[in-house]
């Protein structure tokens, strides 16, 4: 029972910090493209 517990809290934190990561994944793309068009035009 508490193997199971303890599965459930580290599965939502894996799950929190890969949406944290995609997250700020996302955002640094997106700094990156207005980056770039900033410098070409």
């Amino acid at each position: 029972m508490m193997v199971v517990l303890w599965f459930e809290k580290v599965w939502i934190s894996l799950k929190t910090w890969g949406n944290l990561f995609f997250f700020v994944e996302n955002t640094v793309e997106l700094l990156k493209k207005n980056y770039i068009c900033t410098i070409h035009y």
